[in-house]
């Protein structure tokens, strides 16, 4: 069982995800998936995670895991047995998960009362509205490389970023 397991961990790593996931999810195989990586990530990382002020991990969280009730036990769990605290684990939850979901909103709610860190992950790419934002008190957002790549170069992404950070000056500074 140890050596399969380390096999699968091993073809894991040397994989680029966007040729293994969407694979795994069409074989109703991605929560699994999903689980794995964690732990990896996690058993990896745990001694700089434990040690490292300021360090976290961040990681993908899918729409499946959040309409799973055990996944906030696996995660807490899981935290708990390499001796993680969960605000060094950030959750980048997609624009498109299901967030009209009451019960997703209440995992999320769940994760975040844990001490998880919720970021909203490729911002922009989706339905985005003052109103997802709310629904979600993220700790922050993470713009979709399209508006970041566009900064000085096209004037909606320079726009867009000049008014995510006049919203926030105290000052209401214009960019």
């Amino acid at each position: 069982h140890k050596e399969y397991r380390r096999q699968r961990q091993m073809c894991i790593r040397d994989r680029p995800p966007a040729l293994f996931v969407p694979l795994a999810e069409e074989m109703g195989l991605g929560r699994e998936l999903s689980r794995v990586v964690t732990q990896i990530a996690l058993h990896d990382l745990a001694a700089r995670l434990r040690d490292a002020t300021g360090f976290y991990v961040s990681i993908n969280v899918s729409a499946e895991d959040l309409q799973d009730d055990a996944y906030p036990d696996f995660l807490l769990r899981t935290v708990n047995e390499q001796g993680i605290a969960p605000p060094r684990v950030a959750l980048e939850i997609t624009e498109g998960s299901p967030l009209s979901d009451g019960h997703v909103r209440g995992i999320i709610r769940t994760l975040r009362t844990q001490g998880f860190r919720i970021l909203i992950d490729d911002f922009g790419t989706g339905n985005s509205n003052l109103n997802y934002l709310a629904e979600m008190q993220a700790d922050a957002i993470k713009l979709d490389r399209r508006f970041t790549q566009a900064i000085g170069a096209e004037p909606a992404g320079t726009l867009i970023i000049c008014l995510l950070y006049t919203s926030d000056a105290a000052d209401d500074t214009p960019c």
